[in-house]
C-alpha cells in the first residue's frame, strides 16, 4: 500500500499516470479536449479523492481510441524480470524445495559420516551470504533523498501521444524499480529457505523408511578435534532443543544428529533469511510511490474543473496594457503550461506608483504576471510587487512571470550586442522575480 492518503492499487495508479501524462503532453486538447476533461471531472465528482480520480480516469479512458491506450512497458521498465508471470516466484520456491528433496542427502547406504553431513555445506554457504547481505540491507533500509526521479526521455516531434508514452514509461519505471528489486530479493531468500526445508524433509523421510547410523573418518582430525567441531556447530541447536551433542563414536544412532542438524538449519538458515526477507519487504514499502504527493497538483487541477467554470488563471499586468495579440499569446502560454481547461481572467493593468494590487481570489488556482522586458526591473518596485503576490498566491509550479519581449526585440535586435543585452535583461528580471518562473515571448524569442 502507498504511504499516502490516496488509496490506489499499482494497476490503478498506472492508469491514472497514463491519463495525467496524456493531459500534460496535450495541453491544447488534440487528444482529450478541454470540454471532455471538464465533463469527466464534473461527472466523477465525489468527496473522496481516490474515487474521484479513478472515476474520472475511467471516463476518459473509455473515450480514448485503442491506439492511445496504456502502452506496454519498454526498455528498462519492460525488462524480462517485469515480464515474468506473477506465479514465477512460487515456481522458483517450489523448485528449490523439490531440488532439496531430490538430493538424497543421506545416501542409499545406512552409514553417515558426521563430517560430511549434507546440511554442513548449505549452512556455511548461507552464513557467508547473510554476512554479506545483512550489513548491506541495514545500510539501505531507509529511502535515499539524494536521487530523484529520472529525467523524462526526450521524444522528437510534436506527437502528444508519443511524448505522453515516454513520460509514462520513465515515471512507471521509477515506480517499479524498488518493487521489482524487493520481489527478487524476497524470492532469492525464500528459495534458500525452501532448499534447506527440502533437504530436512528428505532426511526425515529417509530416516522414517530406513535405519541410519553414524561414523566419522578423517586423515587429519582426531576425536578431540571432531568433538570440538561438532560441539561448536551444533551447540546452538543443542541449547534450543535440549538434545545433547552426541559423542562422535562409530555406529551411534543417527536420530539425534538429524534433529540437531535440522535445528541448526532453522537457526543458521531460516532465521537469518527471514530477517533478510523482512528487511527487503520494509525497504520496498519505504520506496513505494507517495501517490498523494505524486498526483497533488493534477488532483487540484481536476478538482478545479468541477465548478461552474473551468479552472482559471488570473492575469496581472505590471505597468503596461497588453494588446489583443499579447492576450492571445498569454492564453496560449497558459494552456500549453497548465492545460486546455485553464482560462485567463485579465485584471486592469497595475499603474506605476500604485500600491493597490488587484483583488484576486485567495488563493487563485493559477497566477500570471505580465511585464514588459523593455522595462528595467526595480527591486523596490517590481521586486516588491512580486514578493507581495508570492505570499498569497499558489506555489511556484502554478504561477508564472511572462516577459513580453516584442518591444525589446524591435528596438535592439539589429544591434551587435543584442544577445548580451537580452541575457543581461533576463538576469535582471530573474533577480527581481524571486521564485516566479519566467517565460519570454515575442518576435525572435524562443520561450525559456
Amino acid at each position: 500500500m502507498s504511504r499516502s492518503s490516496l488509496s490506489l492499487r499499482p494497476a490503478e495508479a498506472s492508469q491514472l499516470l497514463w491519463i495525467r501524462s496524456l493531459e500534460e503532453a496535450d495541453p491544447l486538447g488534440s487528444l482529450i479536449s478541454g470540454s471532455a476533461r471538464v465533463a469527466a471531472s464534473r461527472e466523477a465528482a465525489t468527496p473522496e479523492d481516490s474515487d474521484f480520480l479513478k472515476r474520472r480516469t475511467a471516463i476518459l479512458t473509455n473515450q480514448l481510441p485503442s491506439a492511445i491506450q496504456v502502452p506496454p512497458l519498454a526498455g528498462a521498465a519492460g525488462s524480462w524480470r517485469q515480464r515474468l508471470p506473477h506465479w514465477t516466484p512460487w515456481a522458483v520456491i517450489g523448485g528449490a524445495f523439490l531440488l532439496g528433496m531430490a538430493c538424497n542427502s543421506l545416501g542409499s547406504a545406512h552409514l553417515i559420516n558426521i563430517l560430511s553431513f549434507p546440511l554442513l555445506g548449505l549452512i556455511l554457504w548461507n552464513l557467508c551470504v547473510c554476512a554479506i547481505s545483512l550489513p548491506a540491507s541495514w545500510k539501505s533500509r531507509k529511502p535515499s533523498d539524494a536521487t530523484g526521479p529520472p529525467p523524462v526521455p526526450k521524444v522528437p516531434g510534436d506527437n502528444p501521444a508519443a511524448v505522453a508514452a515516454a513520460a509514462w514509461q520513465g515515471r512507471h519505471a521509477y515506480w517499479e524499480k524498488p518493487r521489482t528489486q524487493a520481489r527478487l530479493t524476497i524470492t532469492f531468500h525464500a528459495a534458500a529457505i525452501a532448499l534447506a526445508a527440502g533437504v530436512v524433509a528428505e532426511m526425515y523421510l529417509h530416516g522414517l523408511l530406513r535405519s541410519y547410523t553414524v561414523t566419522w573418518e578423517s586423515t587429519f582430525l582426531s576425536e578431540r578435534h571432531v568433538r570440538a567441531v561438532t560441539g561448536t556447530i551444533l551447540g546452538p541447536a543443542s541449547l534450543l532443543t535440549g538434545i545433547p551433542v552426541p559423542e562422535p563414536r562409530a555406529h551411534g544412532s543417527a536420530a539425534p544428529w538429524i534433529h540437531l542438524w535440522a535445528a541448526s538449519a532453522l537457526i543458521f538458515i531460516v532465521v537469518p533469511r527471514l530477517l533478510l526477507i523482512n528487511m527487503a519487504r520494509r525497504k520496498g514499502a519505504a520506496h513505494l510511490p507517495d501517490y498523494a504527493a505524486e498526483f497533488s497538483l493534477w488532483l487540484a487541477a481536476c478538482r478545479g474543473m468541477t465548478g461552474r467554470h473551468a479552472t482559471r488563471s488570473e492575469v496581472i499586468s505590471l505597468h503596461f496594457e497588453p494588446d489583443t495579440r499579447a492576450r492571445d499569446a498569454i492564453r496560449s502560454i497558459i494552456q500549453q503550461r497548465w492545460g486546455a481547461h485553464v482560462g485567463a481572467e485579465f485584471h486592469p493593468p497595475l499603474q506605476y506608483g500604485s500600491e493597490q494590487l488587484p483583488a484576486v481570489s485567495a488563493p487563485p488556482h493559477f497566477l500570471v504576471v505580465i511585464a514588459n522586458l523593455s522595462a528595467t526591473p526595480e527591486t523596490e518596485v517590481h521586486g516588491a510587487i512580486l514578493r507581495t503576490l508570492a505570499i498569497t498566491t499558489p506555489p511556484p509550479e502554478r504561477r508564472l512571470l511572462v516577459l513580453d519581449a516584442t518591444a525589446f526585440f524591435a528596438r535592439f535586435h539589429s544591434q551587435p550586442e543584442y544577445t548580451e543585452r537580452l541575457s543581461a535583461r533576463r538576469t535582471a528580471w530573474s533577480k527581481a522575480a524571486g521564485d516566479f518562473p519566467i517565460h519570454l515571448y515575442g518576435d525572435g524569442i524562443r520561450h525559456a
